[in-house]
């Protein structure tokens, strides 16, 4: 959402329906939080197959091959386990 959005700049209704979305989100995970239920984004670890799942793969010059380019997707966890594994972009090594 823009940030005028936010502020109120367009609309005192659209900035009253931002800050009642993100309380809930907010309430929600402080809520799962308490049950060691976790969101986590890798964005700028190296991928693992086992805790991200790809979607595509990138060559980016600038980045080291392999790790995690951008995360659509948050992951969830409880403790160590995973929950959802968080849906990322790789970068791909340039040939």
């Amino acid at each position: 959402m823009p940030e005028a959005a936010r502020t109120g700049g367009e609309s005192a209704l659209l900035k009253d329906l931002w800050q009642g979305v993100s309380m809930t989100h907010q309430g929600v995970e402080r809520t799962l939080g308490r049950f060691g239920i976790t969101p986590f984004d890798p964005t700028g670890e190296p991928f693992n197959p086992s805790q991200h799942e790809a979607l595509y793969q990138a060559p980016v010059p600038d980045k080291k091959p392999g790790s995690v380019l951008e995360c659509a997707k948050k992951g969830w966890m409880i403790k160590s386990r995973v929950l959802r594994p968080a849906q990322v972009g790789v970068v791909q090594a340039s040939s």
